[in-house]
């Protein structure tokens, strides 16, 4: 799997830096629109990320904002690199471009319900997983999901791989999925991820009380990229969510930590998991 260079990402830096240039002329979206002949709206895709930008797009918009030298050969790069496929094509998914802002974060900040992190889930564990869901894959997508999990997880694997928290709530660890082998092969999983250099686990256990967030799972996720803002990632059932703005984003980043401050240290957590894995363990024999 690549590490940054995803066509979400280029897109976003570029779009960041056509709205930098955009500004420093003192245009409006509208302004520049009339000038290209574009629609506004295509302009603001163009500067959110949301597509991908064409060379004659890129041309004129160099033209528009006087770019010339090496920055137009940066920009006529970042679009060229905007519009190539994504890593995960050959396997046919329609995976979310959450994937993509997922391989170039530095930090990720995952509060997990109900099911494990997907960046730590065994293919057993996947497999169960992937099968539940209301969409009725046949067992051949069943399986390219699965595969499409596993290689998403060798993001903790790089050289340059984020800084991952995990908070997971207790709830995960007694719902049996496929079984109390796949149960105990996963806690085990967990375990061994939580001695990985850049990996902290931390376990809310049921006795914590309330917690401040409810259902509502997220993912917090940071770049070193300039114009890419910290973003937080919904999954939902039909659509998926991707929060942004700076007030928002706050309340989740207070929230997180929140969660932190509830939680039980990573090595009690790791008490906990061993603990659990006994019990499934046990449950099989």
């Amino acid at each position: 799997m690549p590490a940054s260079a995803s066509p979400t990402i280029r897109r976003r830096e570029l779009g960041a830096r056509l709205r930098v240039l955009r500004k420093a002329r003192g245009w409006t979206v509208d302004q520049v629109a009339r000038q290209l002949d574009f629609s506004a709206s295509k302009v603001s895709r163009l500067e959110t990320g949301a597509r991908g930008v064409s060379p004659p797009d890129i041309r004129a918009l160099c033209d528009l904002y006087g770019v010339s030298g090496e920055l137009r050969a940066e920009l006529t790069s970042l679009a060229a690199e905007g519009k190539q496929h994504p890593w995960w094509q050959p396997l046919s998914l329609a995976l979310t471009p959450y994937v993509e802002l997922e391989s170039a974060a530095t930090t990720i900040h995952d509060y997990a319900l109900m099911v494990m992190p997907g960046l730590l889930q065994t293919a057993d564990y996947a497999r169960a997983v992937v099968a539940a869901t209301p969409q009725r894959w046949t067992r051949k997508q069943v399986e390219l999901h699965v595969q499409g999990r596993l290689l998403r997880q060798e993001l903790l694997l790089r050289p340059d791989a984020p800084t991952y928290e995990v908070i997971l709530d207790e709830a995960p660890l007694h719902r049996v999925v496929g079984g109390p082998a796949v149960m105990a092969g996963q806690l085990r999983r967990l375990l061994e991820a939580s001695h990985m250099a850049k990996v902290e686990i931390r376990l809310i256990s049921f006795d914590a009380g309330p917690l401040p967030a409810g259902n509502s799972k997220f993912i917090i996720l940071r770049f070193a990229q300039p114009g890419l803002h910290t973003q937080v990632y919904i999954e939902g059932l039909t659509e998926d969510v991707f929060i942004e703005n700076d007030k928002e984003v706050a309340v989740y980043q207070r929230t997180f930590t929140a969660l932190r401050d509830m939680a039980l240290s990573p090595s009690k957590t790791r008490s906990a998991l061993q603990a659990m894995i006994h019990r499934y363990e046990a449950m099989h024999r």
